[in-house]
């Protein structure tokens, strides 16, 4: 289980990358199938021991269960009913497999595991930005690449690879890191250069300063937007 778990790891760092078979869409869907896997096995092995599922588990199982009879009840059988379940899917089973796999993985080996994955995607960006911008592009399903955006890494587009640079900082955040907080959010702009995804940054950092800044900052943000409407 420790190997599976370490290898649905690093599937949930590189989402895009294709690995032997691929399906036909940006995300390949590894870690949900491994995600999935892990799931099934731990339940079935803590019912054979006679130990007790987690409540976060069954929960999340439960939810899946309603949100998919929801949908057959309330959807045409189509192509976006598929990818409706397909996205519940995702979402469920890549938690649950994360809350599985976290028992058997040490701590500071997944922070080491996401420094490497953030490097990597680094390098490769920073490759594409300075030599040829379809370096590695062989090994996602669909790459957009244009002259007058940035580059892609090893996702399909700009702002995916923006997106991803966003869970990094996240996650160096919330580890206490300020150094590579800082440094994981550059390739927004200086590599993807995704204009969507630093509005989004820049919205979320007005926000945080409303909510919880001072009277006077509240005062220059409200000054600020009342003047942008004048325009």
């Amino acid at each position: 289980m420790k190997i599976i778990s370490y290898f649905f790891i690093i599937c949930i760092f590189f989402p895009y990358t294709k690995i032997g078979f691929a399906a036909p869409s940006d995300i390949q869907p590894y870690a949900l199938i491994i995600g999935f896997l892990i799931t099934v096995i731990y339940m079935f092995d803590s019912m054979i021991k006679g130990g007790v599922i987690e409540k976060e588990l069954l929960t999340l199982l439960l939810l899946f269960v309603f949100s998919v009879i929801t949908l057959f009840l309330f959807s045409d059988l189509n192509l976006n009913l598929v990818r409706g379940v397909g996205a519940y899917a995702s979402f469920t089973f890549v938690i649950t497999g994360a809350l599985v796999a976290f028992k058997y993985i040490n701590s500071n080996f997944f922070f080491r595991v996401v420094l490497i994955s953030f490097a990597l995607w680094l390098l490769v960006a920073i490759f594409q930005a300075s030599f040829d911008k379809e370096f590695l592009t062989f090994l996602v399903n669909r790459s957009v690449i244009t002259e007058d955006r940035g580059v892609i890494s090893l996702s399909s587009e700009p702002s995916y690879y923006a997106l991803i640079s966003c869970f990094f900082s996240l996650f160096f955040y919330l580890e206490g890191s300020k150094k590579f907080t800082f440094i994981s959010l550059l390739p927004i702009v200086f590599l993807a250069k995704s204009s969507v995804i630093l509005m989004f940054l820049l919205a979320s950092f007005c926000i945080a300063l409303f909510l919880f800044g001072g009277a006077i900052i509240r005062a220059v943000l409200l000054v600020l937007v009342l003047i942008s409407r004048c325009y």
